[in-house]
């Protein structure tokens, strides 16, 4: 498409008007009017049991740094330019966060989603306000 000078991207990329080079229409969904929005009020879910927080993490590898977002649909996102390769990215996940929150490595521990983007991780050591001012 891009050849005939037009650029099909977004959800509907694969439409019919994008496969036959016919002149793009705007889009009439809500995302690309501007009306979604994403709610400030989102909470990342920490839970603190006997000395220990979990959250889940949304985990982006191939980064082009490392760091950490903010929240993202509930989760903390956290960017790591490790590949998720032989655990090398949940390695990286598991450096930045005990390097933030001043824990050792040895203190965290991924309790769910080993082979997932999004992942639960549960820290002994750190309170539930601490976690949450990293998402700040």
């Amino acid at each position: 498409m891009q050849a005939m000078g037009i650029e099909a991207s977004g959800p509907h990329r694969g439409s019919e008007a994008a496969k036959s080079g016919a002149k793009a229409k705007k889009c009439p969904c809500e995302h690309a009017r501007g009306m979604v929005q994403q709610s400030e009020d989102l909470m990342i879910e920490v839970q603190e049991r006997e000395g220990t927080v979990s959250f889940p993490v949304q985990v982006r590898p191939w980064a082009k740094r490392d760091a950490i977002e903010g929240e993202y649909q509930g989760a903390l996102r956290v960017r790591v330019t490790a590949p998720p390769v032989d655990d090398r990215a949940n390695d990286a996940l598991r450096r930045l966060l005990g390097k933030r929150l001043k824990v050792p490595i040895s203190a965290l521990r991924i309790i769910g989603g080993q082979k997932s983007p999004r992942k639960r991780i549960e820290i002994a050591g750190v309170t539930r306000a601490e976690v949450l001012a990293l998402a700040r």
